[in-house]
């Protein structure tokens, strides 16, 4: 018999089925699946009686505060709420944007007319919403007192903004007294603001109410969404067509005829109910639609179980005959059938019988031949990003490493590897070896009370639950960071066996930080490699934000996930790359110009295939979502090489929130992974995933999601198979020694077969390459660059001419990440690298052009490029650090252009006088950066310079689009406005370099800057004495800083402006009118002290990285003390 038959038949006896399968429900269950009905309807009332209550009253606010600031004691109001049927608790941002408002309220307390008092926190909530984490009562989101400006307050809420709080008062106050604050865990952003309302505007109510109910409702918002035809906000949907009892009951009549025939006794019962809107009759339309749409679930639920049945049994008989199951499966057809003549209620037990039959096919697959199944029993983080949740001070404690033995059977053995042998604390990221005897894991010692002191370290233990050995954060391990820095606590995690022994794995010795967290403590994190036995540390992969989830490809190179956002949108790259296990060949993968899904994690190699399976999901949650699989002959961007093989889970953040999702995938074949799986709605950044969310599942490429294993007290997550696998090729090192005869770091070569080559066209040759090196933030809180929020900073490395064939063979600095311009034949950049590529030491990496299809294969060197060249340095740019404007940009104005742009008339006013910049639309301190008067104008005017900032850059690179060619500024100037300036032909490709680099003005992210340097009075003064003596009371009352440049004092133009050109000054002063003789004039050298001695003591940035200020503002300053404990 067909399956459309059997439904057909099995539905005009499913009325009867199913009230006999209500009845044979347990109490409990029936109780509890009632009360959650009941729980749904009275909510959504409650959201109507809202609505209802306040339609005709004024939203204007009772009590709106002022832009409080963080870090002081809570301010307390008093407000008239006589009348107030319900109130509204704002917490909003404070006009600085999102940064951290821990706001709170503090012991409410409301007065009768009698006098009496009522704690707010007595009253009913009708509904809160909050943006971040969740409502707290009586504490802060991590369990502790609510502390506001160093006091504690036992009664409050904590409620992050943006945040609405309605407490139901029916009338029954004459005045409320609360306090308002921010609580001590504030990290960024500098006000708050709190608002008391008796009403909202309706669709703000309705829209707070729509997302408490979607968020705790997920089951009835699924069904809303299919039924009102909506993809998101099923119950905003249902707010919107006004909650009457006529919306609900087109409902039902709409599930009613899905059932056919019989849901001709649901339309009976429904022509019999009463329409008003009255509030005990609208309740019982929407537990009737409750019951209709279960049944309707049901039916779906049987339909689809025999189809998949069927299909399983095909598939799995395509590798070996199940010739049981196959006559069991016919059983239960005919026992289908024969179901409208049994009204005995054995419809229920079909339907376990199937599902237990079809479970039964699906774990016969050959693939799952496997006795034992390694799962990691871990709690979700407290902190859902794609970073936070990384870190040991955001994990939470569980068993950790648990074999299933006898995993298929209805209770496996649950063997916990890590009982009694390590303290209470948490486990990540595992890996099995090769030939599945040992395990790698990443552990967080619980033990170390504060939290923020917690780490991961990497431990190696045997399968069979012996040898247990720590192999990182031991006594002899240095736990040095690069570049001398200590600012971040050193923790590593993500361990992978390589094939020749050595482990990768992700840590934070990089000693970086993201640039887009607000001051919030979120590090950076790299590839590295060690030794088998944890020895051997060091840097392999070469980025600037973080990297993840390093996993070998059979071919033996190394696949991993990459966050790049070099001038562009800082939520979407998160792409896939390669690299080989020396750290050579980087390549990409898969991703980076694609932003659907959000970012690509967990890749892993599908046996006897050339797909990877990976994990598409968020940027703002956990590593979790929809799992796909990826064919790269297909692409390695869009659409068309993504196979979604949980069609069902959207891709989170870039296509909604999805409840239901997936995450850490083990591919057995294309057909069959096994994952964990939550039926949870994914948490976004701030709220928290609960401590039992996920369970092991069977995904199949039919459709099965196969339940294997849950703990109801606890996730289950990382299902790896107890079994070998084979090992991939062995790719051995072809690098010479880091270090060359001369005991000096060997750089790397760059060939690139032609640089006009790209996905467009340049429309001009290209004439020179750009070689940018990339500095990482050091420090969780940095002052800001310049006018580009979050910009990164640059140095320009030098430049290299490109052969008449396009063709470049070069060296570059190896160890540094390196962006690349290619240059016209004014040397303005035509295409600029938003990503990076570096070498190892003596690496000799190819490429074939510029922004190319990275599907070609790179080509052999060309003998027409000849010998590799080294990189001519650019001019102006002679000191350590990235590219300054004050010390190369501000000169070239001082000698060209201030006497008309500043000390004229003439506009824009091109001086170097230092100004306070608003960086806007950036919450989070400083709000301002120092700059120059000329950086501040030549930005302000419209068009002038063109710069890509931050979160609006294009997705993709074209030629010209920003910088030198894009903006005003180069064209009026190489017009001739300037004619001497335009006859500097230093100074304009100092100009153009600037303008390339994004219009970079700070050269560091240090709080001691040199450009920060004020004047000496003292000296100052001594100064202007020696100047009005020598050049005239005109040139001692000029503005100091056009005397004295005091990021580069020797370009001060004091000093060389009446220095005779023919010794390097700019020659502008008369030998009558005081001008020095040459640089061993002894006034030069006296003039030359006292430009030193007129600026204020200047104390260099810290060797660590920290600020070393006596109250740290960098973030960082308590990690060298804690980070060899």
């Amino acid at each position: 018999m067909t399956m459309k038959k059997i439904s057909a038949t099995v539905l005009s006896f499913f009325v009867f089925a199913l009230s006999i399968c209500l009845q044979a429900q347990s109490a409990a269950t029936a109780s509890v699946a009632a009360d959650a009905e009941a729980s749904w309807a009275e909510r959504l009332l409650t959201g109507r009686d809202v609505l209802a209550s306040s339609h005709s009253l004024s939203t204007k606010p009772l009590l709106v505060t002022p832009n409080l600031e963080k870090g002081k004691e809570a301010v307390y109001y008093d407000v008239d709420v006589t009348g107030c049927q319900q109130l509204w608790l704002t917490a909003g941002y404070g006009g600085d944007g999102n940064g951290g408002d821990h706001t709170c309220w503090v012991d409410p307390v409301f007065t009768r007319a009698d006098g009496t008092t009522v704690s707010g926190l007595d009253l009913p909530m009708l509904v809160n919403s909050v943006q971040w984490q969740r409502l707290f009562v009586n504490s802060n989101f991590r369990r502790e007192p609510i502390s506001i400006g160093g006091k504690i307050h036992q009664e409050g809420w904590w409620a992050h903004s943006l945040s609405y709080l309605c407490l139901k008062l029916d009338g029954q106050f004459k005045s409320f007294r609360v306090g308002v604050g921010a609580d001590k865990a504030w990290n960024a952003g500098k006000y708050m603001h709190f608002e008391i309302h008796a009403a909202l505007p309706q669709d703000k109510v309705a829209g707070i109410f729509a997302q408490s109910l979607a968020q705790d409702f997920p089951v009835e918002e699924r069904w809303l969404r299919q039924d009102l035809g909506v993809q998101d906000g099923g119950h905003a949907a249902l707010f919107a067509s006004g909650l009457t009892a006529v919306a609900v009951a087109d409902l039902v009549t709409a599930q009613a005829k899905r059932l056919g025939m019989p849901g001709q006794d649901y339309r009976q019962r429904l022509a019999a109910m009463p329409k008003n809107d009255k509030r005990e009759d609208l309740a019982a339309l929407l537990a009737f639609y409750h019951d209709v749409r279960r049944a309707a679930t049901i039916i779906d639920d049987a339909d689809k179980s025999f189809e998949l049945a069927r299909k399983s049994l095909a598939f799995v008989e395509k590798s070996r005959a199940l010739p049981a199951e196959a006559a069991a499966l016919a059983a239960l057809t005919a026992r289908a059938a024969a179901l409208p003549e049994r009204p005995d209620g054995s419809w229920p037990q079909l339907l376990s019988d199937l599902k237990a039959l079809r479970r039964r096919i699906i774990l016969s697959h050959p693939l799952l031949d496997f006795t034992d199944l390694l799962i990691n029993k871990q709690p979700p983080t407290t902190y859902s990003h794609q970073c936070d949740q990384y870190l040991g001070r955001h994990s939470r404690s569980g068993p950790g490493l648990v074999v299933l033995r006898n995993w298929k059977s209805a209770a496996p053995e649950a063997v916990e590897l890590l009982k009694d042998k390590l303290p209470t604390g948490s486990v990540a990221h595992p890996d099995l070896s090769y030939d599945g005897k040992k395990i790698l894991f990443s552990y967080c010692d619980h033990s170390v009370e504060n939290r923020a002191h917690r780490r991961y370290f990497i431990w190696e233990i045997n399968s069979d639950g012996t040898g247990l050995r720590q192999l990182t954060g031991t006594a002899n391990d240095a736990r040095e960071g690069e570049g001398g820095r200590d600012t971040v606590l050193v923790e590593d995690f993500d361990p992978c066996y390589l094939p020749d022994g050595n482990i990768v794995f992700v840590s934070t010795r990089c000693q970086a930080f993201g640039r887009c967290h607000h001051r919030r403590y979120n590090p950076s994190y790299l590839l590295y490699l060690m030794n088998g036995d944890g020895g051997g540390i060091r840097l392999l992969s070469f980025g600037e934000a973080n990297e993840w989830d390093p996993s070998v490809l059979p071919d033996g190179r190394i696949i991993f996930s990459r966050w790049d956002y070099i001038n562009r949108h800082d939520t979407f790259y998160q792409s896939l790359w390669t690299i080989r296990p020396d750290g050579t060949n980087t390549a990409h993968y898969y991703g980076n110009y694609t932003i659907n899904p959000c970012m690509l994690a967990e890749a892993r190699a599908i046996p006897d295939s050339r797909q990877v399976v990976c994990t598409a999901m968020a940027h703002h949650s956990y590593t979790a979502g929809s799992i796909i699989a990826l064919d790269p002959s297909q692409g390695e961007d869009g659409p068309k090489p993504i196979t979604r093989l949980t069609p069902e889970t959207r891709f989170p953040e870039t296509e909604g929130w999805p409840e239901g999702v997936f995450c850490t995938p083990w591919p057995l074949s294309e057909d069959l992974v096994l994952a964990a799986y939550t039926p949870e709605k994914l948490a976004m950044q701030g709220k928290v995933q609960s401590a039992h969310a996920y369970g092991i599942v069977l995904i199949d490429s039919l459709g099965g999601r196969e339940e294997i294993y849950r703990d109801p007290a606890m996730s289950s997550v990382s299902p790896m198979p107890l079994q070998p696998r084979p090992e991939p090729v062995l790719l051995s090192s072809t690098l010479p020694p880091p270090l060359d005869e001369q005991g000096q770091t060997r750089p790397g070569l760059l060939y690139i077969q032609n640089a006009a080559l790209g996905r467009m066209d340049f429309g001009a040759p290209i004439k020179a390459l750009r070689v940018n090196s990339i500095i990482g933030q050091p420090t969780p809180s940095v002052p800001h660059r310049g006018a580009v929020r979050q910009e990164i900073v640059k140095r320009v490395e030098g430049t290299v001419p490109v052969n008449p064939d396009g063709s470049a063979f070069f060296h570059v600095p190896s160890g540094v990440p390196i962006q690349l311009q290619a240059l016209d034949e004014q040397g303005m950049a035509v295409m600029t690298m938003r990503s990076f590529i570096f070498t190892q030491p003596g690496e000799t990496l190819s490429c074939i052009g510029c922004h190319e299809d990275r599907a070609l294969t790179p080509p052999p060197r060309s003998g027409n490029a000849g010998a590799p060249r080294a990189l001519t340095p650019s001019v102006n740019h002679d000191y350590p650090g990235g590219f300054s404007y004050l010390r190369s940009v501000q000169p070239i104005f001082d000698r060209h252009c201030i006497s008309c742009h500043g000390l004229g008339q003439a506009q824009p006013d091109l001086r170097g006088t230092p100004v306070e910049r608003p960086v806007p639309d950036y919450p989070g301190w400083p709000g301002t950066v120092r700059v120059a008067t000329s950086y501040n104008e030549l930005i302000n005017r419209p068009g002038m310079v063109k710069i890509a900032q931050r979160n609006v850059e294009t997705a993709v690179s074209k030629p010209r689009d920003y910088f030198a060619h894009a903006g005003k500024l180069m064209p009026f100037l190489l017009q001739g406005h300037c004619p001497a300036l335009l006859a500097d032909k230093d100074a304009v490709a100092t100009l153009i370099t600037w303008l390339d680099l994004n219009a970079q003005y700070h050269g560091d992210y240090s709080f001691a800057r040199r450009e920060d340097i004020s004047a000496d009075p003292a000296g100052e003064k001594a100064l202007r004495d020696a100047v009005r003596e020598r050049f005239g009371e005109a040139w001692a009352a000029q503005p100091y800083a056009c005397l004295v440049n005091v990021a580069n004092p020797a370009q001060s133009r004091v000093l060389m402006a009446a220095l005779p050109a023919a010794v390097g000054g700019w020659g502008q002063v008369a030998a009558a009118a005081g001008a020095f003789t040459g640089r061993d004039d002894p006034t030069w050298l006296h003039f030359r002290a006292l430009v030193e001695q007129s600026m204020a003591p200047y104390e260099p940035p810290a060797a660590d990285g920290t600020c070393k200020q006596s109250k740290c503002i960098c973030g960082s300053c308590w990690v060298p003390a804690q980070q060899m404990k």
